[in-house]
């Protein structure tokens, strides 16, 4: 039941949030950001505009076919310079995406047998029962982390949860871009500011999956506080990660020919 009430307050919550971000887009003017020009037959030209939200769109279009060794769905990266900034929708669109995929199922599937073979979360039990509980919670705490950190949070700060890559500079200077995302963000509004999406997702998603856990494996905010400080380590982990490595492993990336993409 308390596992019932989370995720429903849960998706009550992500609900009022989407209707608060497009309410929040509505507001904003819908400006052309790119334009072309056409000649035209008789020597005149046609000059055809994008707005924003069709560059987004068509950037995210880019990103949904970004898988790592063509597998593995890798989404949330940028490797445009100057991105357009998301609507709310467009950063529910890739939270669903994310979540939905399906090496998302299978790589839950693979956490809850390494932890069943470890005996992790003994509350659960083992056989089949055990392993289904295991790969429920496994699954929804994917859900959750993508959804508030990917998604609702960032609609309500208005910021942008992608890792813009830098690819250039010296190593150092790549490794500090690589750490400080975890603190530091892109608001939509393009500027740096501190990544209130990413922190508070983590203690949240960290929170909500304490309260269903097995009793035996709860420890109340002793729980909640490890479980931020590994997911924030992971975060800088995985974000190094998209600097130096993923993109060798990544086929049909954007600008793959530029040379950055291969130091």
């Amino acid at each position: 039941m308390r596992q019932l009430f989370s995720l429903t307050s849960f998706g009550f919550f992500a609900c009022a949030c989407l209707a608060t971000g497009r309410a929040q887009e509505a507001e904003l003017p819908d400006a052309p950001v790119a334009a072309q020009r056409h000649p035209q037959a008789d020597g005149g030209s046609i000059t055809v505009t994008a707005s924003v939200q069709e560059v987004a769109a068509a950037e995210v279009a880019q990103e949904e076919k970004q898988r790592v060794l063509g597998i593995v769905p890798n989404f949330y990266v940028v490797y445009s310079p100057n991105p357009a900034p998301l609507a709310s929708r467009q950063k529910f669109h890739l939270a669903w995406r994310s979540t939905l995929d399906p090496f998302t199922f299978v790589g839950a599937g693979i956490a809850a047998g390494v932890e069943q073979a470890n005996g992790t979360f003994s509350g659960y039990g083992q056989g089949a029962a055990g392993y289904g509980k295991r790969y429920g919670a496994a699954f929804a705490d994917g859900a959750v982390s993508t959804f508030l950190g990917g998604a609702i949070l960032p609609s309500v700060f208005r910021q942008d949860p992608r890792y813009f890559y830098q690819g250039t500079g010296s190593t150092g200077s790549r490794a500090r871009h690589a750490v400080a995302s975890v603190f530091v963000c892109r608001g939509d509004n393009g500027k740096r500011e501190f990544n209130y999406s990413n922190i508070l997702g983590n203690l949240a998603s960290a929170g909500i999956s304490n309260a269903y856990y097995p009793a035996t494996d709860r420890h109340g905010v002793g729980l909640t506080f490890q479980n931020l400080g590994t997911g924030t380590a992971f975060g800088m982990f995985g974000a190094l990660m998209q600097e130096f490595v993923v993109p060798h492993l990544t086929p049909h990336l954007p600008g793959r020919g530029n040379a950055s993409l291969h130091k």
